[in-house]
């Protein structure tokens, strides 16, 4: 005989035992897209406070974070729907829904790892063309690190779903690998004084378009100021003063436009 306590918990399992399996395959659907949403609008906002930034290296993500919210809600959907046809059980009445059934998870792994791959090397890309804007090799290489990236997220997805690449992959990706370290190498040399700039920035915080300035032998008004450079109009013309010199050497604000 069941106690007093006993009764209730057996009630409650009866009644969730009553409930067809059919409404709780569609309540985790439903969980999986009220998920999903709450993941994109994660990501979303999570751009759109990167995108509020100035000159940040973490601006770059902003485009791959945008990508990624659709991305997330799918995921979540595909991922929940998987655990519904399981709950279902319709392995036993369909046997190709038991074999795309069990392929499935593999194959949304691999998917996200391709996926992933791809956000990174967007990420990726946008910070080596915003690192070296002053160059003209710039986009080349963002563009050659995002195909890097990108290649290297294909084979590893696809050795999820047991494509045999390996008489190829491995090579691929010892090669890619030594393509990007080559890349890292020349970003960090070629972005050195990009860097200084962007530094040097907060020293052009108390200046403006108009100020008349002295400037180790230089004496001119500002035109225009950019992210790497001030443009000073001098007797002899306008002159290009890198923003990092402003960061090791003093100048004088002979007047304010102010």
């Amino acid at each position: 005989m069941s106690s007093p306590v006993d009764q209730p918990t057996n009630g409650i399992g009866a009644y969730i035992g009553a409930v067809p399996n059919e409404v709780w395959a569609l309540i985790l659907i439903l969980a999986g897209l009220i998920g999903g949403l709450i993941a994109r609008l994660i990501f979303v906002r999570l751009a759109e406070r990167i995108s509020k930034a100035k000159d940040s290296p973490a601006k770059s993500l902003e485009i791959a974070l945008r990508r990624a919210g659709p991305i997330a809600l799918w995921t979540c959907v595909f991922v929940m729907a998987l655990l519904a046809f399981q709950f279902l059980d319709f392995q036993s009445e369909n046997p190709l829904l038991e074999e795309f059934s069990k392929r499935l998870p593999n194959v949304l792994l691999g998917a996200i790892v391709i996926l992933v791959g791809h956000l990174v090397g967007v990420a990726v890309r946008d910070f080596v063309i915003r690192a070296m804007s002053d160059t003209r090799i710039g986009a080349t290489i963002g563009r050659v690190s995002y195909f890097s990236i990108f290649v290297i997220g294909i084979i590893i997805g696809l050795q999820q779903v047991d494509v045999d690449i390996s008489f190829l992959g491995n090579s691929i990706i010892v090669l890619l690998g030594v393509v990007l370290a080559s890349i890292g190498i020349t970003i960090g040399i070629g972005s050195h004084h990009h860097v200084a700039n962007l530094v040097a920035r907060q020293e052009l915080a108390n200046l403006s378009v108009g100020d008349r300035i002295k400037i180790q032998n230089y004496v001119g008004t500002i035109v225009e100021i950019r992210r790497t450079k001030v443009h000073l109009m001098t007797e002899e013309g306008i002159t290009y003063i890198p923003a990092s010199l402003f960061s090791h050497e003093p100048f004088v604000l002979i007047s304010s436009d102010d």
